[in-house]
């Protein structure tokens, strides 16, 4: 069980760094376009995944948790 939850916070950790990266890019991605232009439509696919990552940790976080509570 310990080891799931390691894995959970791994994911949870990576999932946020991933985030900050993407929102990194989008911030430099922003400075060089002209006014106007929409630089999150480039990175939607990496926002998308980075989503998924957070809600894949927290519902493998909520399902271990509750599997816990089970158990005792």
């Amino acid at each position: 069980m310990k080891k799931y939850y390691t894995l959970s916070n791994i994911i949870y950790g990576v999932s946020i760094l991933f985030a900050l990266g993407v929102l990194a890019k989008v911030y430099l991605d922003r400075r060089g376009l002209p006014e106007g232009v929409c630089p999150v439509t480039n990175s939607a696919g990496l926002i998308y995944f980075s989503i998924g990552l957070l809600i894949v940790a927290t519902v493998v976080t909520s399902i271990l948790d509750r599997k816990k509570k089970e158990k005792e």
